[in-house]
């Protein structure tokens, strides 16, 4: 019997010893009934979960909200300059810059997120067509970025092909989703509106984003802040 005993106590899972522990335990079994074996279980599954994220993958988690905010904020700023703030795309550059040193899968969900947030919490841009179709364009510019600035030998020039090919990309993705989107409301969407709005309209952010991006990109490396082909 001794010995069945203690086989049986070797088999639960010990409640671990964390300090919160027995608040939650105590929540579980007094509040909400939970029996014991269940609540040994949650609190094995808590602190397992506890190992899910790296300290790398809590960086890339805090680079992301940080270029997040700024796609947020941003707009405020270039907003500013007359005649042209509002061609300079500035949402574009968080997005981009995401994915150089986070990684594709954050730049494209941080490029995916940014517009539609924006528009839910300032209604700028509009939430259909311009944020939806703006969301495909920077997920595809973040993703693309991210993806081959790991996969191209890191030398100085490297930011510029990965810039411009993002940015083409993005381009085609964005007249793709505008077109889909006039489809389905019954208008059209002309090749004239699609280099109106991808290249003629947006000409002075691609100057700048031509400028800024590579030198801030190339910074950042040197100063260590690129977590991009770091292994998680």
């Amino acid at each position: 019997m001794a010995n069945a005993a203690a086989s049986g106590s070797a088999d639960r899972v010990p409640i671990p010893t964390n300090p919160c522990d027995p608040c939650i335990a105590g929540m579980l079994r007094g509040s909400l009934g939970v029996p014991e074996d269940a609540v040994r279980q949650i609190l094995r599954f808590v602190k397992e979960g506890k190992q899910f994220l790296t300290s790398l993958q809590i960086r890339k988690l805090i680079y992301a909200a940080i270029y997040l905010a700024i796609a947020m904020v941003l707009p405020f700023v270039t907003g500013q300059i007359p005649e042209i703030g509002s061609m300079l795309c500035p949402m574009h550059i968080p997005a981009l810059l995401c994915g150089f040193m986070c990684g594709w899968q954050w730049g494209l969900v941080t490029g995916f997120i940014a517009p539609l947030l924006r528009s839910v919490a300032f209604q700028m841009p509009a939430l259909f067509p311009t944020a939806v179709a703006m969301a495909f364009e920077l997920a595809v510019y973040g993703g693309m970025a991210g993806l081959l600035y790991r996969l191209l030998p890191r030398k100085r020039w490297t930011p510029y092909p990965v810039l411009v090919i993002s940015m083409v990309a993005g381009r085609v993705v964005w007249g793709a989703v505008r077109a889909i989107l006039a489809g389905l409301t019954g208008n059209a969407f002309t090749w004239g509106l699609f280099l109106a709005g991808a290249v003629i309209n947006a000409i002075p952010g691609i100057v700048l984003h031509l400028v800024l991006i590579p030198v801030l990109v190339i910074a950042m490396d040197r100063a260590g802040l690129s977590l991009n082909g770091q292994e998680e």
